[in-house]
Formats: structure tokens, sequence, C-alpha cells
């Protein structure tokens, strides 16, 4: 039998679903019958199988042991593990089979998401219209990082399968069909193509929409308002004050005077990525918003403001020139930071409980917050509309 990742993962699904359901030993069976799908095979697959494991354990290797919650699914038992077999590492496997999910025995769509919170939220959405468009199964993977530190379950309660480290290459060596968006990165081609055809899994990893006839937006959007966040996140934003009449998004930081920042330094985009954000960012300070709501309040009877920014001056600003009318959600930290990004996505919820919203260009946090809005939400954007 030639060796077959497709029947790995279709019995690692397996075993996932019956420990889910108190049958150990059924778990065990399957996940066993996955390892030796991969380990068997002609010798005419040797080298593909090597060539697996060493990019495998290139990718993993120093990444830790996954934190207990991640790896309670594993069976136990005799046998070689996962990466021995010359499959994916052990610490992927773990992670996959860990996640609370239901078994579809499907082929995949992994979407390894990047940069910050709005930028993976709408690069996730992207792919999950493509997953149901072509029932395959949808598989997030979220490796915290300099941009997003935290991990997808610290602001969502999701019964999909999440992985926590990227693994790109060995997608490839796997045969699976990828696409790399981030540009600055060694073959990536941004906006390509997508080709959903057939039934190979799919790995994709970008920040941004995605390319593809079976990325639906509002299929995407359904998606989205399906989320449901952490409890902690759900307090924060009963905790703020509504209805108001308008809300502001404001966001400064970013562009030339920030790359100091390490999720705004330079090698993070292009020459004309940079220039762009620095552009943007400039249209987006709080005097270009006090403009607009200064008209607004004298023609559109608009009193209640709730606002979002990125610092502590801003707040300052808005509190000084309109006092009280101002709602914000209180904090003391502007990071990317596990405790901001819970106060960051409880802000794009709360943005969308107006019908009108002044948000800033160059920005996926104030997309987000129109797409997550169970309103039509009426968009301004700063540089373009104001």
């Amino acid at each position: 039998m030639a060796t077959d990742p497709t029947e790995f993962w279709k019995q690692l699904s397996r075993a996932r679903a019956a420990f889910l359901q108190g049958d150990t030993d059924a778990s065990r069976a399957a996940f066993q019958q996955g390892q030796r799908a991969l380990a068997t095979g002609d010798a005419m697959l040797d080298r593909q199988r090597q060539l697996v494991l060493e990019r495998s354990q290139q990718h993993f290797a120093g990444s830790g042991e996954a934190s207990p919650d991640r790896t309670a699914c594993l069976p136990a038992g005799p046998g070689p593990t996962v990466g021995e077999t010359g499959g994916l590492s052990g610490n992927l496997a773990g992670n996959l089979i860990g996640a609370p999910s239901v078994a579809t025995g499907k082929q995949q769509v992994f979407i390894d998401a990047q940069h910050g919170l709005g930028n993976r939220l709408r690069a996730i959405a992207a792919a999950a219209s493509i997953a149901g468009k072509t029932d395959r199964e949808l598989v997030i993977v979220w490796h915290p990082d300099a941009h997003c530190d935290c991990r997808f379950d610290d602001l969502f309660q999701y019964d999909g399968p999440v992985v926590s480290e990227p693994f790109i290459d060995t997608a490839r060596a796997l045969g699976y069909r990828v696409y790399n968006y981030m540009e600055v990165e060694e073959g990536a081609e941004k906006d390509a193509p997508i080709d959903a055809s057939g039934t190979a899994s799919l790995y994709i990893r970008s920040a941004y929409p995605l390319n593809a006839p079976e990325a639906v937006t509002a299929v995407e959007d359904r998606f989205l308002r399906r989320l449901d966040p952490v409890a902690e996140i759900r307090d924060m934003i009963a905790s703020v004050r509504t209805p108001n009449d308008l809300s502001v998004h404001v966001r400064m930081q970013g562009g030339l005077a920030h790359e100091a920042l390490p999720y705004e330094a330079p090698e993070n985009w292009t020459p004309e990525g940079r220039a762009q954000i620095d552009y943007w960012r400039g249209k987006s300070h709080y005097s270009n918003f006090f403009r607009r709501i200064d008209q607004l309040t004298d023609g559109a009877g608009i009193d209640r403001l709730f606002v979002a920014a990125d610092s502590q001056a801003t707040y300052d600003a808005f509190l000084d020139r309109y006092g009280d009318r101002v709602a914000w959600l209180r904090r003391d930290v502007y990071d990317r930071s596990a405790r901001q990004l819970k106060y960051a996505l409880a802000d794009i919820y709360l943005l969308g409980h107006t019908r009108r919203m002044l948000g800033s260009s160059w920005s996926s946090f104030s997309d987000i917050a129109r797409r997550l809005s169970p309103n039509k939400l009426a968009t301004e954007l700063s540089g373009k509309d104001f």
C-alpha cells in the first residue's frame, strides 16, 4: 500500500471523534491505522516520506511541548509517534486531534492566518467560505506572534480544529495545493488565483482577502457573525454604555513614525506597502475625525459617540473635546498582547452596535467591525469620505 497522507488525516479525525465519545479502544485503533497508512509503502516513496519528516522537524523543532489541553486526546499505546512514521510532527497532530471538533474525514482547507487581528479574521472568513463551497474541512492555523500574541481560544469559543504551528513546507511535501500571499516571503504571490477544484487539501498563508470564486462575501460574513467571543470579552462589551449614535475607529499607529515596534517593522511589508500605510495613517489623525463629527452633530443629530482607538492620547483628545458624550472601553495597555487583543475584539463588536461608523482607511479592523455588525452599518472612511 502506498503512503497515503489523506488516509492518515481521515483516521486522525476518527480517532478524535471516538475519544470524544469515550471509546478509547476505537480511538487508539484508528490512530494506529493512520500511522500505518503513513508508515507503509514501497521503496519508491521512501525518499518522499523522509523529506516530509525532515521538513516537519525543521519547522517544529524547538517549539516546546504543547499545553495539556491540546494533547489530552492523543491515544496512548505502543508504536511509533506520528513524526517517526515520516508524516506530520507529533506536536502538530496533537494540536489538531486535541481540538474540540466534529470529525468529518474530509479534505481540508488550512488557513495560516497572518498579521493582526482584523487581517487574520478576514483571511479565515474567506477560507471558511472556500471550505464550505468545496465540501472541505476548515482548519485554522493560528500562531501567536508579535502581530497577534494570543491563542484563538483566548478570543473565541470555537468547535473547529485549530493548529498552533505553521507547516507550509510540510504541506508542500504532502502534496497539498499551497498558496502564500505574504509577498515579502520568498516565492509568495499576493492575490494569486486559488484553484479549489478537485480533491486536494489546500494550505493558504495570508493576511489578506483570498482570490477565489468560492470566497463569497455573504458566506464569509455569516461565518464571522457566528463566531462566539469568550465570556470575558462579552463582559467587556456589556460594560460599555449603549446605545450610541455614532461609532468611531481611529487607527493612527503605524507607518514610518512607529517602525520601531515589532508589528510595524519595515520587513513586514514591501516598500510600496509601507508607503501606503504611512499615507493612510496620516489621513486617520483624530483631528480629521473631529471635523466630520462636528458636521454630523450640527446636521444629523449625532450626540452620543463610541470611540475605539490605538492610543491613550487619542482617547484623551476625544474626552477633552466631547466629554461625557464619549463612551469607550477603558484600558491601560496598547500593544499586541493577549490582554490587549481581548479589548480589541470587544471594540470590534462595539463599533458595530451603532448604525453609523467613521472608520480608518487601510484598516482591516474597521472592515471587520463593519462586517461583524448586526446592523446595516453606514460607513465613512478617513481620507476617502471625509
